[in-house]
């Protein structure tokens, strides 16, 4: 009986676990990876105004600083061919923005964002932030050994706690029987503890009354006997 009710307990804690701690993990992840795409953004938007207003040389000079000092590969394609910043491929999201087109999306090794901006000449040009995948998970595996941590020690507080009162409740399920047993050989001193665990303290309540009903039946009885003794 012990057994089953730790196993019981331990696989709805179980379950309760995953429903909670799963979807956290994944929220988790996603923040994290959202925190990242979301500082490359405001690096690449801080270069837009650069390229509509600064000479080349300048441009060139602000592009290749901004990349050394992110976290994250900054690349732009000017509308003449020209690549500033990190060595980068003109990928098809890079061509799809050279066409007016912002846009991002998971590639190979990370995810790609691309702005399209106007050049000062009106040409068309583009820039490019690369976040790698250690930047998109960064704080994920840490916060997800925590929650590993957290759903065991749950999970090991459960299975105590449902090993007390396992125990405590076999102990009453004995008690009660022995108590049983000794009323049926004739011991009508026996008495059950009445603050047993859920219905077994109903039981052993009841058990308690009938013991001291028939006691009273049997005092009753002795007296009648008794009473017919003395009168015969």
């Amino acid at each position: 009986m012990r057994r089953r009710v730790l196993l019981l307990v331990g696989a709805t804690t179980s379950l309760v676990l995953v429903a909670f701690l799963v979807p956290l993990a994944i929220l988790v992840r996603d923040v994290a990876a959202d925190r990242a795409v979301q500082a490359a953004t405001t690096q690449a938007q801080a270069l837009s105004s650069l390229i509509a207003t600064t000479d080349r040389d300048s441009l060139e000079v602000s592009v290749t600083q901004a990349d050394q000092a992110s976290e994250h590969d900054l690349t732009v394609f000017l509308g003449d061919g020209t690549r500033l910043g990190h060595a980068a491929p003109r990928s098809p999201l890079v061509r799809l923005a050279s066409r007016g087109t912002s846009a991002s999306a998971d590639v190979s090794g990370g995810r790609e964002i691309v702005f399209a901006v106007r050049e000062g000449s009106g040409r068309n040009a583009v820039i490019r932030a690369f976040v790698p995948d250690d930047q998109l998970r960064a704080g994920v595996d840490r916060a997800w050994l925590l929650l590993t941590g957290l759903g065991v020690t749950l999970l090991v507080v459960s299975l105590l706690v449902a090993d007390r009162m396992a125990r405590r409740l076999v102990r009453s399920t004995i008690a009660l029987a022995d108590v049983s047993h000794r009323l049926s050989s004739g011991d009508l001193s026996a008495r059950a503890d009445p603050e047993s665990p859920a219905e077994i303290g109903v039981v052993a309540r009841s058990l308690n009354h009938l013991g001291s009903r028939i006691d009273e039946l049997l005092s009753e009885e002795r007296e009648t006997v008794a009473d017919l003794s003395h009168r015969v």
